[in-house]
Order: structure tokens, then sequence, then C-alpha cells
């Protein structure tokens, strides 16, 4: 996920929710560098041709537009100045689904009635789960070696993993990212708030260990697309922009793309894509 940012509703909050472009996935999507499986997202359009000659012509996008789902664990903001421990949190841990036409209740009922207190915030900071699960509502069809493929419409389940640049949340231990089956294992250390992570950093995330089990399962962002002022006599109004146009990754290939091609061979859900989130202010 690029970023995913959500729901303000409280007191002196209103929320305004655009689901942007869901169906018409990018020529060159924003989160891989990966093209559309079909043109402009359409079943019509021109097929992409998948070959086994590099990652990018391995994969393929389409619109996430029956299905983009994720856990919320909570949400806090940053006071401005603060540190990472002055984080004020609110809500309970929801399950949320981006592609869904109920997505604005969702997110209303997320933080309904949450009081924040007075002041002056540089960040929003969601904690999230790091399963995702997304589905088609239709199938691409693509190319690969002379012949079109009808891709199936399952949805698909992915854990994700740290990447191997990421750090862990101060306070936190050093984990160990084993991935089954390869050589490709490392360790993720802990960070420091304000120097390896957070917000106006490169990168502005960092992961928990939250059942202290020696395996990252939680996703802390700072986003600070925008900055708040809330006070007694204050009238918020936040735009959620979510585009889940290149939310599902497809592929003729095994192994998460890199494998040998599917038996058949057939074009199959492997990954998920990005969900692009913009935020502004009115």
């Amino acid at each position: 996920m690029k970023s995913i940012l959500l729901l303000i509703v409280f007191l002196s909050f209103s929320l305004n929710l655009n689901l942007l472009n869901a169906a018409a996935c990018s020529s060159d999507s924003q989160e891989e560098d990966y093209d559309c499986c079909q043109a402009n997202g359409s079943t019509s359009g021109a097929k992409k041709t998948l070959s086994n000659t590099s990652d990018s012509t391995r994969r393929c996008t389409w619109p996430a537009d029956s299905k983009f789902e994720f856990r919320v664990a909570k949400f806090g903001l940053l006071p401005t100045g603060g540190s990472e421990s002055d984080i004020v949190y609110r809500g309970e841990s929801t399950l949320f689904n981006a592609g869904s036409v109920s997505a604005g209740e969702t997110m209303g009922a997320f933080l309904a009635g949450a009081d924040f207190p007075n002041g002056s915030y540089e960040a929003i900071v969601p904690h999230l789960k790091l399963s995702e699960t997304v589905k088609a509502s239709t199938a691409p069809t693509i190319t690969y070696s002379g012949s079109d493929i009808v891709c199936a419409t399952n949805e698909i389940t992915v854990e994700h993993y740290p990447s191997d640049d990421d750090r862990m949340c101060a306070g936190e231990s050093a984990v160990t990212v084993d991935h089954e089956g390869t050589d490709f294992d490392y360790t993720i250390p802990v960070g420091t708030f304000g120097t390896d992570y957070g917000p106006d950093l490169d990168r502005n995330s960092c992961f928990l260990d939250t059942d202290g089990n020696g395996t990252a399962d939680e996703w802390k962002i700072f986003d600070n697309q925008i900055n708040l002022t809330l006070s007694n006599t204050s009238s918020v109004t936040i735009d959620f922009n979510f585009n889940t146009s290149d939310g599902i990754i497809y592929s003729v290939f095994d192994d998460y793309g890199y494998g040998d091609v599917f038996a058949g061979p057939a074009c199959k859900a492997v990954d998920v894509g990005g969900l692009d989130v913009t935020i502004t202010q009115q």
C-alpha cells in the first residue's frame, strides 16, 4: 500500500468521501511499475502481453472495485511538535472495505463521537493490520505466448511483510522476516522516531509486533497531508479520496509472479496492488 489514511467524524468534523476512478486502472500503476491488464481497466481495452522477461512484464494491474479490505486497529493524531508518546488515539479495531459503496458509512461509524482534545495536530496516525483482501468484479483478458487468457476473478488475501529497509517502531524489538521457501531473509531493526521514520521523512511509517511473537503484525503510518487545529468553535471538513484502480495484480506466473507458468497456463490474482489516498481540508 502506498498510503492508507482514513476517517475523521466527530463533533466539529464533517466528512466527504470520494472513490476516484475505481473502475479504470491507470496505464502505469501508481503503486507498482505494472501496466493495466487491459487498457483503461476496460474489458474491451487493448490486452497486455505478459512474458517471462522481467518483473514489469510478468504482472499487470486491475481495479479492486469489488473489495479492497483491510483492518484499522486504531486511529491517532500527533500533536504539533510532539513525540511518538504524545499521539492521541481513538477508535476500535474495524474491518474496512475501500471498494464498497458503503465505505463512507463504515468510516463515519469508526470514530463517531470521538472526542479529541483541542489543539494543533501535524499528522494523522492510523494503525493498520498487515492482511489485505482484494477482489475484482470483472475479469481482464491478457495475452501470453500468442494466446488470449481470461483471468480468474477470484479474490486474494495477502499478509504483507515489512521490506528490508523498513524499521520497527521505537520501543519494539528487532524482528526477522522469513520468506518461506527462499533465501531472502532479513532483520528489521528498531528505528528512532524523527530520525528513521515520522512526518516529513522519506520513511513515514514503522512496524509493531503487538502480540510479541517475533513477527511484525501492525503498520503505523504518519501522514501529514494536512495540519489540523481543533477548538470548541472550529468546523473542519476533510475529503478522503480513495483510488483502488490498481488494487489487484494478476499474473500467468506462480510464486507471486516469479516462478513457472501456472498450469494451463492460467491468469490468476497473485498480489495486492496499491490503495492511493489523497486527503484535502476544505
